[in-house]
């Protein structure tokens, strides 16, 4: 931590390629945005320079995956690994990888999952559980082929084993999910179907993960409709924070969830207005707060009124369609990419107990 009381990222390691998932559907103006780049934005290349601190690096570049923590053990799950806007069957990650945090020497491969990226990944009562998400029909080179999944899977590291579980109510990809008690709480993304219309889910969804079979249940209507969010929780209630509207591209307004009475709010806006500002950020909570980490690279904390963010840091690396993740008072910041630098192989874990947070 700095003299400002403000927390510093000390470690970039950077992998150009696939950061972001742009249907054909997409905005005008976003694709003019990203026809802008010089074409090395676009390469496939990957540098590590390790600083005092860091983590192992990821093994290879990857974006819109699932990450989960269960005693100590760090794991990642499946994502894009192909260049960008190159949706293929190989282009996306059948690995399922774990991390030993209290041995961090290096990454290991547990087994295998189905292809795919757009996915939500939470833990509760020491199991793991894959949400939704999307898959690529098409090979290498075909016309994309792309379609959601209502996948829902189980995983308990003590037998090494996936169970398959009571399937979403509709396809979904492209949302996020936070646990509130022994509930997982979904909320945003869409249904990709191929050469039909994608179809904007408008639906809360919740499962109660202690339960011997987990069943969904619709929580709320959505007051919105987005994709690449990020959803947390904080005292309770639930934090939809910024996305991909289906009208209005992308924004920084955030809805607050009152699980007691189904109610939608809106909630404090987040800060910053870059054009990437609030796409494919990423939530955690930590301590009993809630941060997000948005494309600018700032670490923001909730204020305990719930109604301003509050600056509480830097990333040296910048980066979006990443996760963020906590273990006993660190965050855990991990893959996603920069328009600039491209994929971050980086896995950095940030202090906050002790932070002192200055706000804005």
């Amino acid at each position: 931590m700095s003299a400002d009381g403000k927390l510093h990222v000390d470690a970039v390691t950077s992998h150009k390629g696939t950061f972001m998932f742009f249907p054909k559907m997409t905005l005008l103006w976003a694709a003019l945005a990203l026809a802008a780049l010089s074409p090395a934005a676009w390469a496939q290349r990957e540098v590590s320079r390790h600083k005092e601190h860091a983590l192992p690096d990821l093994p290879f570049g990857i974006t819109s995956f699932g990450a989960a923590l269960v005693d100590q053990q760090l794991y990642v799950c499946a994502g894009q690994r192909g260049p960008a806007h190159a949706y293929s069957r190989e282009g996306f990650s059948d690995q399922f990888l774990r991390l030993d945090l209290r041995s961090p020497k290096k990454w290991e491969t547990v087994g295998t999952v189905p292809r795919g990226a757009g996915l939500a990944m939470v833990a509760y009562g020491g199991k793991i559980y894959r949400i939704g998400g999307f898959e690529a029909r098409n090979e290498h080179g075909q016309p994309d082929d792309l379609h959601s999944t209502r996948d829902f899977n189980g995983f308990d590291p003590a037998t090494g084993k996936w169970e398959a579980l009571t399937p979403l109510p509709r396809a979904r990809s492209s949302h996020d999910a936070a646990v509130v008690g022994s509930r997982v709480i979904v909320v945003g993304g869409w249904e990709l179907r191929g050469t039909e219309p994608t179809i904007w889910d408008d639906t809360a969804i919740s499962a109660d993960l202690s339960a011997e079979h987990p069943t969904w249940e619709e929580l709320s209507k959505t007051p919105f409709h987005r994709r690449a969010l990020a959803v947390g929780e904080a005292r309770g209630k639930i934090y939809v924070l910024g996305g991909m509207q289906d009208k209005g591209g992308i924004t920084t307004t955030t809805y607050v969830l009152d699980l007691a009475t189904k109610k939608w709010s809106p909630g404090p806006k987040l800060p910053g207005a870059g054009q990437f500002e609030g796409f494919g950020g990423a939530a955690a909570t930590c301590n009993g707060q809630l941060y997000t980490t948005t494309y600018s690279g700032k670490i923001w904390r909730l204020s305990e009124d719930g109604q301003a963010w509050q600056e509480a840091g830097t990333l040296s690396a910048p980066r979006f369609f990443h996760r963020l993740l906590c273990e006993n008072g660190s965050l855990i910041v991990l893959g996603g990419a920069n328009m600039e630098t491209g994929k971050e192989l980086s896995v950095e874990m940030i202090p906050v107990t002790s932070a002192r947070v200055t706000s804005r």
